[in-house]
């Protein structure tokens, strides 16, 4: 099983620190986390969504899931109220995103129209600036998995035949 617990010692005997000596369990907690953020960066298992609703004139909108956390890649696609689909990209196409002309048509005429990623992913900009308050969408992105429990019991949500990969990436 991957438990942290069962990952945690195994990133010990990786580092050859099985009496706890150079590393706490909470040390290595963080590090087993973050190993599994950034799976799901690379391979945007855990997808979120976040819910944009617009105001007029502001351009500059702030992501957050259900547990205050900011996505960990880039935005993937964009429903309206309807579900509608808007927007998508993929990691090829972040340099110059391009949105539909429904897009444009929610917001205000413009010869371009564009969502792009301030501040890490925590913050996106919108192009045209809104012109109508109200508006809401739906964003998808790669999110945090689930934070894996010190219970012993609790696999981590990461599929079991990569969660072993977490150790390494604890130890690296």
């Amino acid at each position: 099983m991957a438990t942290l617990t069962n990952l945690r010692a195994e990133a010990r005997n990786l580092l050859d620190d099985a009496a706890a000596d150079r590393f706490s369990d909470a040390d290595l907690a963080v590090y087993l986390s973050e190993g599994q953020v950034e799976f799901s960066r690379r391979t945007m298992l855990f997808i979120a969504s976040y819910t944009l609703t617009t105001a007029a004139g502001t351009s500059t909108y702030s992501l957050l899931d259900g547990r205050g956390n900011a996505p960990v890649g880039p935005v993937l696609r964009v429903e309206n109220n309807t579900g509608k689909e808007v927007f998508h990209t993929s990691e090829e196409v972040l340099d110059n995103l391009q949105i539909e002309d429904n897009w444009k048509n929610m917001t205000a005429p413009a010869a371009r129209a564009w969502l792009r990623g301030k501040v890490g992913y925590s913050t996106v900009m919108l192009y045209p600036t809104p012109s109508l308050a109200g508006v809401t969408y739906r964003i998808y992105a790669p999110g945090y998995p689930p934070a894996m429990a010190d219970n012993g019991v609790t696999d981590s949500s990461i599929p079991e035949h990569y969660a072993y990969a977490l150790p390494f990436y604890a130890a690296y």
